[in-house]
């Protein structure tokens, strides 16, 4: 944690300025705000977050907890527990570990650091990577978003789930 813990809310800048000022305003987590304040989640502060959030759905009783490489979590449901349950308990571990601000700007930050739209990110990606021809657009991408059997020509295709995550390092 580089800075001290204010009472005003920093003056952040930089292209993801106001999503760092959306998370810091709404969180109560002081190591949240700890490392939100200067503006960059280090990779050790992610881990850290990381860590403590799945201390706390162990603590109550998940232990199958996956977290990707780029933020998405897994969770599988215990016998004799049911969604409903599982959902509440990982609900509460966001909010007393404040994992959900530090782990979404922590992959948005790195998979786009320009923040730049990243449906648009993602439909240049399919291109650079054959998956999609020539010409195909934002608007392309967002019909078959919306469409019943969205890339189902090239679900199986790795490339596609590393366009999503990360389209500006997809290869």
């Amino acid at each position: 944690m580089s800075c001290v813990l204010a009472t005003d809310m920093p003056e952040f800048s930089g292209p993801w300025k106001d999503d760092f000022s959306k998370a810091y305003a709404h969180t109560s987590v002081s190591i949240v705000r700890e490392i939100l304040c200067d503006g960059v989640i280090t990779e050790a502060e992610a881990a850290e977050i990381n860590d403590r959030f799945r201390e706390c759905l162990e603590a109550a009783g998940l232990t199958e907890v996956r977290i990707s490489e780029y933020g998405q979590l897994g969770i599988s449901i215990p016998p004799g527990s049911d969604a409903a349950t599982v959902n509440a308990q990982e609900r509460a571990c966001e909010d007393d570990t404040g994992w959900f601000p530090v782990n979404m700007l922590y992959n948005n930050v790195r998979t786009n650091p320009d923040n730049v739209d990243k449906d648009q990110l993602t439909a240049d990606c399919l291109v650079r990577l054959g998956l999609r021809p020539e010409g195909y657009s934002l608007a392309d991408l967002n019909n078959e978003y919306s469409g019943d059997n969205a890339f189902s020509d090239i679900a199986d295709n790795p490339k596609l789930w590393e366009c999503q995550n990360d389209p500006l390092h997809a290869q």
